[in-house]
């Protein structure tokens, strides 16, 4: 995969689909040089280095894309997936295989006779809309949680369970900032979709009815451009079936859902011929995902807590929607905690020109204990340095510096 971001000046992640070929004033989100917009026909669009790529470049950027976005079998390992093809094909299959990855089921009532489940029907298309946008939300959660991990274990690493002097995971301060940057790209990604409308369309021409499934920031501007791109047909009416908020991530799997009813039109893919009985049951489809709602701020934006130490979490709604208000990650946070964090451009030089990863010095006393007033708070009741950072997410030289000051 290639690097489809850069990060402008004032720190925001830009689609190379915003800029024109050619040099750009962006920059690596992982090193800070000088990058160039790379809008040939021959590869995929793409930024590339103005001079020597820098060794964070050299990776697999497909942990970073949108889960199941394009792709519908990926959850699934080679194993499995060729089971549940047999399957599917009526051939001779491993059941315990399927069974035990919940692809197949046997219904109440039978003894023998599996049928897939909802999950087993996605790779062919068969889940619904809104089975299969659920399905995608949890994959989505999940990768971000994971690379939000990746984040905190190279910030804070892992204390040992038995020896809170040691780490089974070390802290690794040279990977947090390329971290923090493969956490942005993952969420630029999904502000980008999630900011998107589906939509289905009923086109009236001349030869009879065509519908059109794709995803749209402004309808309104949309409706303008088919029509243009349509003026040869004798189009004489487009009418909106649907309208869905912030469902842009779903649109692939709707074209394969549909795909046996695509309408061959050049290299289109997203126009399709329904009959009666078909544009009922797609229309169903789309009601019953409706649109994808934001987490008001006071309700639905965290689980709830139970108990006063339980942390909080944010929910998937709650996820998406920090994403979309462009709000920082709570990692992301942290990590500025810890370090006074100025940008990851900023963060990277100071780190290189260093070589090291420190805390920002303190000449004030008073400055240091607000800062830190959990680090104070723990050392006073005896807590050891270990077990004081573990817990307050801070590296143990800042537990020292509180310590030291402390006992003057």
């Amino acid at each position: 995969m290639f690097l489809e971001y850069g990060l402008s000046q004032s720190k925001r992640y830009i689609h190379i689909s915003q800029v024109n070929s050619g040099r750009i004033a962006l920059a690596c989100p992982y090193c800070g040089q000088s990058l160039i917009a790379r809008k040939g026909k021959q590869t995929k669009h793409h930024f590339a280095h103005d001079g020597t790529t820098c060794r964070w470049f050299d990776r697999d950027f497909n942990i970073l894309t949108v889960p199941v976005f394009d792709r519908f079998n990926t959850f699934l390992d080679g194993k499995a997936l060729k089971q549940l093809k047999a399957f599917k094909d009526d051939q001779s299959a491993n059941m315990r295989i399927l069974s035990n990855r919940e692809l197949v089921y046997v219904p109440s009532g039978q003894t023998s006779s599996y049928e897939l489940t909802k999950l087993g029907k996605i790779p062919f298309g068969l889940a619904t809309l809104s089975t299969f946008a659920d399905f995608q939300l949890s994959k989505i959660v999940e990768r971000h949680r994971d690379l939000s991990e990746i984040v905190r274990l190279a910030q804070f690493g892992l204390p040992s369970s038995t020896n809170t002097s040691t780490y089974q995971v070390e802290p690794n301060p040279e990977m947090v900032m390329p971290a923090l940057a493969d956490l942005h790209i993952y969420r630029a990604q999904l502000a980008r979709v999630f900011n998107l409308h589906l939509y289905l369309l009923e086109i009236k021409y001349s030869e009879g009815l065509l519908y059109k499934i794709g995803v749209t920031a402004d309808m309104d501007r949309r409706m303008i451009e088919i029509k243009r791109d349509l003026a040869g047909m004798s189009i004489t009416q487009i009418q909106p079936l649907q309208v869905l908020k912030r469902r842009g991530a779903v649109e692939h799997y709707t074209h394969y859902r549909y795909r046996e009813y695509q309408h061959k039109m050049d290299t289109h893919t997203e126009y399709f011929t329904f009959d009666d009985e078909t544009k009922a049951e797609v229309i169903s489809d789309f009601t019953q995902l409706g649109n994808f709602e934001l987490a008001d701020k006071d309700d639905n934006r965290y689980i709830p807590n139970y108990g006063d130490n339980s942390s909080r979490m944010l929910s998937r709604q709650g996820l998406i929607t920090t994403i979309i208000d462009n709000e920082p990650s709570e990692i992301e946070v942290l990590v500025q905690g810890k370090n006074n964090h100025k940008g990851t451009i900023d963060q990277i030089q100071e780190t290189k020109e260093a070589s090291i990863h420190s805390d920002n010095p303190f000449n004030d006393v008073d400055e240091l204990f607000a800062k830190y007033p959990d680090v104070v708070t723990y050392l006073k009741k005896g807590e050891s340095l270990q077990v004081t950072a573990r817990k307050c997410r801070v590296s143990i030289n800042t537990v020292k510096k509180v310590k030291d000051l402390l006992t003057r």
